[in-house]
């Protein structure tokens, strides 16, 4: 009992974070317990059950300082993502899972600070397969979760404006509080509020398994450097924006497509150039 007093005092933060993240806890009329049980972990709309043996991380295990209690932290995100906000099929689970893991980074970023996230997803990223599709009616993997994490954080990155993506975040709480939903609303939700058309990065993250390659080389022409790029992804219309090292050693914006573009180098040889890995979950190949 001592030690559930000491070690539950985290819950505190917890909720302070995700309150201010996702909007107000949904389940106020039930109260919020945690129940020691045999096994690591489940949730239950206002009942978690907890096993992770009082240990930091997920039984002991956890990068760096990194140390919060996963379990308490994941199911507890879990009231919003998956207990409020629900989904209507099995295939649409990501819903549960991916904002709740993605949740997990967002406490980081909040209690850590921000390089902290990026150490932490990464974390993540490890544990991604892309070997099958996020909606299917068989789970077969845990990329829902660490992928579903990535393909939020990818888009965050891309939206590019942190205000709307918080906006984005409590608005779905909000409209669809103590409500079933599927994927296509989600989407559809998403698409309305920021304005941008989003069908083609959905559909190959969620319906895809494979990731979309950047892909690119260099030509010398007059003493100049350029760089040759496109996306090869399963959609023709695929064109998501990358931060990439072209203009004197920092990151600015390219905009690839299906098509092949091409940039001048200014400033950095074709050994500095590099994607921020940090911000997005891709593959790239260099073709010559």
């Amino acid at each position: 009992l001592n030690l559930a007093k000491n070690h539950f005092l985290q819950v505190d933060s917890i909720l302070h974070v995700f309150e201010k993240k996702f909007g107000p806890y949904p389940f106020y009329e039930d109260g919020y317990k945690l129940v020691e049980t045999p096994y690591v972990g489940m949730e239950h709309q206002s009942c978690i059950s907890y096993g992770n043996q009082y240990m930091k991380g997920y039984l002991g295990n956890y990068p760096q300082d990194i140390d919060f209690d996963f379990i308490i932290l994941h199911e507890t995100a879990h009231e919003w993502w998956g207990n409020s906000v629900s989904m209507k099929k099995k295939k649409d689970m990501w819903i549960h899972e991916a904002f709740a893991t993605y949740a997990e980074a967002l406490y980081v970023e909040e209690m850590y600070g921000y390089d902290k996230m990026l150490i932490y997803l990464n974390y993540q990223k490890i544990r991604i397969k892309n070997v099958h599709p996020i909606i299917s009616d068989f789970h077969l993997d845990t990329d829902m979760y660490y992928k579903g994490s990535w393909i939020l954080h990818t888009l965050r990155t891309v939206l590019n404006n942190d205000a709307l993506w918080y906006s984005l975040l409590k608005g779905l709480q909000s409209e669809f509080k103590h409500k079933t939903l599927n994927t296509s609303m989600v989407i559809k939700y998403i698409e309305v509020k920021s304005g941008v058309n989003l069908e083609s990065f959905f559909q190959q993250y969620l319906f895809q398994a494979e990731l979309p390659i950047f892909e690119y080389f260099f030509q010398e022409i007059n003493n100049k450097t350029f760089l040759h790029f496109r996306w090869q992804a399963f959609s023709g219309d695929f064109d998501m924006p990358l931060l990439a090292k072209i203009n004197n050693a920092r990151y600015s914006w390219i905009y690839p497509d299906a098509e092949w573009s091409k940039i001048e180098l200014i400033g950095i040889s074709t050994q500095e150039f590099s994607i921020n890995h940090d911000l997005f979950l891709i593959e790239e190949n260099k073709l010559r």
